[in-house]
């Protein structure tokens, strides 16, 4: 496995979108999930990478990016979903919870990562939701 240098990672998750989809039904969760991609993509730098993890979970990795600024990219991110003009007739509005991390260990690879911003998201749901936490050693 190659080594990763300068990594940072982030898993952001649409806060409640079983709900929103249970509320509004699938095609609303669906532009949720299309809209949030569109926006995610316009605010990442080249060079970041967005992917779905499955489901509401997505991943953004930030090459060559340390903390302050992953965790500036975070709450840009988090911001955008905020601030995002509601969705369908329902007027459906939706935010994000952000777990990071970025690479501290040289061994450390993809899925060490992964699992640390998991964990700091897990962190950001217990701590009330639309938020970002860093995970900590």
């Amino acid at each position: 496995m190659a080594r990763l240098r300068g990594e940072s990672i982030e898993i952001l998750i649409i806060d409640n979108f079983k709900s929103i989809n249970y509320r509004f039904w699938h095609a609303v969760g669906d532009e949720v999930l299309r809209s949030a991609a569109t926006l995610w993509r316009g605010a990442l730098r080249r060079q970041d990478i967005l992917g779905c993890l499955g489901g509401e979970e997505f991943s953004v990795i930030l090459p060559k990016t340390d903390l302050e600024l992953a965790i500036d990219v975070a709450e840009r991110l988090r911001h955008l979903a905020e601030q995002q003009p509601s969705i369908g007739p329902e007027n459906c509005s939706f935010t994000i919870s952000l777990g990071l991390t970025t690479l501290n260990h040289p061994k450390d690879g993809m899925q060490e990562l992964l699992k640390k911003a998991d964990n700091a998201l897990y962190h950001a749901k217990q701590n009330g939701r639309n938020r970002v936490e860093v995970y900590r050693e």
